[in-house]
């Protein structure tokens, strides 16, 4: 068993005088714990990392997110984690400070003096004149433009240069007389300047937080980086910055670092850092101004080497809504020459795997979705440099004049890493078990109930044509698969297993293992990457026999669903289906492994609160003869949603939603509401529909058979808001609004 070895820290830390460990162990570092990101900033932690004596394998950031007491924040913020490395180098910066303050604020000018001085006003009872002292004033003098932060002086002080006024008996002004000043002050600025230390700032990741005002507080999610290549900055004490741009509160974040002890397969033994901000995009204010071409010194060392460019666009407007939603080209360009472009956009947010959220988290954007990790996109370019010379590598945008907007934007970082020689030949990695997997990452897939899902690299130097795995329940019997393709240095690939496992059947643990074996057909050069155990959660069972029950929007030809066999085989398509109608297709499967999957081309779903016009679907598996709920898949699933199942597997769990829900659809409507509850086993429901006066317009009594697909016609009735009223002995009270419109 690998050993676990922690160093942690917060704002201190204890200085670790000997770290024992070997080859696939881990030492542990924590930079923040829960820090409270309330508002835009930085927020900046030291931790103590291992000295340049050890050597790592991998290493991993993982980012937790979470919610403090109040809840998180409902807007997308970017968020950044770098890593800070001052360079020995100082600058400056102008500053200017006024020769006088009055009540700790500066004025422009100011006449007093040394005694008090008072305000007058009538006063109608005595019918003469009355005054009260004016308020003291705290004057700090800084007289010297050498010192100008060091105060001189100190004085009290009542206003002066004012008049007195003069009253008859009836309190008409009549008359004033002037009262002076004794000292008078003028405004000087004077200039001094801040010395600061220069800081090469990292990026390690950069992840947009989703859309989550309702989530409760207790809401966590963690995204992983591999961060091996900053191997060479993160030794003995380093500051790490979270940084958080929201102008509300706000997430709490965890970073913890796993260092895998071990030969890495290629040192990175030299990190530069290019660009690192944002800048205008199409304004006034050129990005290529930002994004200079810079002169690199390259070294004997260098046998590779590669570019990490983290990039996302944001701000919107104008006809083709840049930078967040439109697609503009990078161009890395190497001594003058362009040798990579990149269109700068994602295409899966609706595939996000933190779900629903309450803003509009499907809408495709400029490389990244609410909610998701931003993916780096990375250029080898080490057959483009030259050891003992210097490089002058450029990154250039797309042209674009802004159509009248001004916050179009990119936030762009950049890195050139140099490497040793790799010291594999024929390395791979198992990076992730995907499938079977019951972590929130992978629940939009999972459970599965045959084929497991992994995730391999190559690190060595080498091409790999063929990779053999064992697998199985822990403990238990297991299986082999042989991969054979073509993965090159550096690359990964996702592989679907071709032997089957039948995950229906539950295990003492649930615990699954994935190991490779060999590649290429040989002993892989590093074995403690190459197992990885994950926890998983038993397929439902369902009858052979069940109900698929769609209820269709308005948008129903953009939705297709099949079934299909442990082979791959369609059993069961339907599309072409007409606009809010009611499907109730019943699905007669013999005993096997099937997968549900259901598709929506628009990519919202059959519900999206964004889209009104596309109304609200519904979609349910159901018994066959009583109707009792299956399984409920919602409606805001973005561009599909999965479910995987078996028939006939006695020792499986079944899948029952027992749970007490009411759904409505259309809502609103012009008139005529469909209803669907599921109360348990309530026998019989009470449904009263009330208008906002709290007077019941509708009374009707529905028993267990009715209770899905219950017709509710209003069409007599006014437009407006109702409530809607369900109430059964056993299942409780639930309420719902209903609007009727034209």
């Amino acid at each position: 068993m690998k050993k676990t070895l922690l160093l942690f820290s917060i704002l201190s830390f204890a200085f670790v005088s000997t770290l024992i460990a070997s080859p696939g162990d881990t030492i542990k570092v924590r930079s923040h714990d829960e820090v409270h990101m309330n508002w835009f900033g930085n927020f900046d932690q030291k931790a103590k990392f291992p000295d340049a004596s050890k050597k790592f394998n991998k290493i991993l950031l993982h980012y937790t997110l979470g919610c403090p007491t109040k809840g998180c924040s409902e807007w997308d913020y970017t968020a950044q984690v770098q890593l800070r490395k001052p360079t020995g180098k100082y600058d400056s910066t102008q500053r200017s400070t006024q020769n006088f303050k009055v009540d700790g604020a500066a004025q422009a000018s100011l006449r007093y003096n040394s005694f008090v001085t008072y305000n007058y006003f009538f006063n109608s009872g005595t019918k003469g004149i009355d005054s009260t002292a004016n308020d003291t004033l705290k004057i700090d003098l800084y007289a010297d433009s050498l010192t100008p932060l060091v105060k001189t002086a100190s004085v009290l002080g009542w206003v002066g240069d004012y008049y007195k006024p003069v009253y008859d008996s009836a309190g008409v002004k009549t008359d004033s007389t002037y009262i002076g000043f004794e000292t008078e002050l003028t405004r000087k600025d004077w200039t001094y300047y801040t010395v600061f230390e220069v800081y090469d700032n990292f990026e390690l990741g950069r992840i947009i937080t989703p859309y989550n005002g309702n989530v409760g507080n207790t809401w966590k999610y963690t995204y992983t980086f591999d961060i091996t290549d900053y191997a060479s900055l993160l030794r003995d004490s380093v500051e790490i910055r979270a940084h958080y741009s929201g102008y509300q509160d706000g997430f709490t974040v965890t970073l913890d670092f796993d260092m895998i002890e071990g030969t890495p397969a290629r040192e990175c033994y030299k990190v530069v850092s290019l660009w690192n901000g944002s800048s205008a995009y199409g304004g006034t204010t050129t990005i290529e101004n930002f994004l200079v071409s810079r002169d690199v010194a390259i070294d004997a060392n260098m046998k590779e080497a590669k570019i990490r460019i983290i990039q996302t666009g944001h701000g919107f407007g104008g006809a083709d809504g840049c930078s967040e939603f439109c697609q503009k080209k990078h161009f890395l360009k190497i001594n003058n020459s362009t040798k990579f472009e990149k269109t700068i956009w994602r295409d899966n947010c609706g595939e996000n795997p933190v779900f629903p959220q309450g803003g509009t988290w499907v809408y495709n954007r400029s490389n990244w979705c609410p909610g998701a990790e931003v993916a780096p996109y990375d250029y080898e370019v080490g057959q483009f440099l030259t050891a003992n010379s210097t490089a002058t590598i450029d990154l250039d945008m797309e042209p674009y004049t802004n159509q009248g907007n001004n916050n179009s934007s990119y936030i762009v970082s950049g890195a050139l890493f140099l490497y040793k020689n790799n010291v594999y030949k024929d390395e791979a990695s198992l990076e992730e078990v995907m499938a079977p997997n019951n972590g929130l990452r992978y629940a939009r897939f999972n459970p599965v109930c045959d084929y497991p899902i992994v995730k391999v690299r190559n690190n060595g130097s080498e091409n790999i044509k063929s990779i053999e795995f064992s697998f199985g329940p822990k403990g238990g019997t297991r299986n082999t698969y042989t991969w054979n393709g073509d993965l090159k240095p550096y690359e990964y690939v996702e592989i679907t297993m071709g032997t089957n496992i039948n995950f229906s059947v539950a295990t003492p643990t649930n615990a699954f293992e994935m190991e490779i074996v060999k590649v290429n057909g040989k002993t892989d050069e590093v074995s403690f990457n190459n197992l990885i155990q994950t926890n998983y959660d038993a397929t439902p069972v369902l009858p052979n026999q069940f109900i698929v029950w769609l209820r269709t929007n308005n948008r129903a030809s953009e939705n297709t669903y099949t079934i299909t066999d442990h082979y791959g085989n369609v059993v069961y398509k339907k599309d072409n289906m007409a606009n809010a109608t009611l499907y109730q297709d019943t699905i007669d499967l013999i005993n096997g492994c099937y997968t549900f999957k259901i598709t929506d081309a628009g990519g919202d779903g059959i519900g999206f609160w964004a889209n009104p016009n596309a109304g609200n679907g519904q979609l349910y598996f159901r018994r066959l003869g009583n109707g009792q709920l299956i399984k409920n898949f919602g409606t805001d699933w973005g561009t599909s949603t999965v479910e995987s199942f078996t028939t006939g597997y006695t020792l499986g769990v079944p899948e029952v939603v027992t749970e007490n829900n009411i759904a409505v659809f259309p809502n609103p409507t012009k008139g005529e509401f469909w209803l669907d509850i599921n109360l348990g086993q309530s026998p019989m429901a009470t449904v009263q529909v009330m208008d906002y006066n709290g007077r019941v317009i509708l009374n009707e009594t529905v028993t267990q058979d009715q209770f899905y697909a219950h017709r509710i016609d209003m069409a007599g009735f006014a437009n407006g808001v109702y409530i809607l009223k369900v109430a059964s002995p056993q299942g409780g009270v639930f309420t719902q609004k209903l609007i009727k419109t034209e």
